[in-house]
């Protein structure tokens, strides 16, 4: 079930549960997500259980991002690091469906997460990194 605690445009960010492994792993197990990622040359083999989703599902950093307009999970995002005492974040973000590639879900997403960090959680400082092959999170950026 997707909770709307973080609204933006087009998306709003839910946190994760434990049911949402399987789309994550299918994404996970995508060649072309996985270059996207800086996954190199292989794709990474299916997890057999929802360990990894649980142990995310308790993570208060890790939020699924939903599509408002249909509420389905389109992608995933985070504060992969996390120093609270240096007041300090870097952000992972993806969109995991391809249909909704390229249409500003990623960059909504993103202005969403940013505020949180600035404005709720109060980070000074807030970091991204890219491949600079990967262009539509370039773009997502530059907005």
């Amino acid at each position: 079930m997707n909770y709307k605690k973080l609204v933006g445009e087009k998306v709003y960010l839910s946190p994760v549960c434990s049911d949402d492994w399987e789309m994550f792993e299918k994404w996970n197990t995508d060649y072309e997500m996985q270059h996207l990622y800086g996954g190199g040359d292989g794709v990474r083999p299916p997890a057999t259980d929802a360990s990894g989703a649980e142990s995310q599902s308790r993570n208060k950093n890790q939020f699924a991002i939903v599509c408002k307009e249909t509420d389905k999970i389109i992608g995933n995002c985070g504060f992969n690091t996390d120093d609270v005492a240096n007041r300090y974040a870097k952000i992972g973000i993806g969109i995991g469906e391809k249909e909704y590639w390229s249409k500003g879900y990623g960059a909504d997403a993103l202005y969403v997460m940013l505020d949180f960090g600035f404005n709720v959680r109060g980070y000074n400082n807030i970091s991204l990194n890219v491949y600079d092959y990967n262009e539509r999170a370039i773009a997502a950026m530059k907005k």
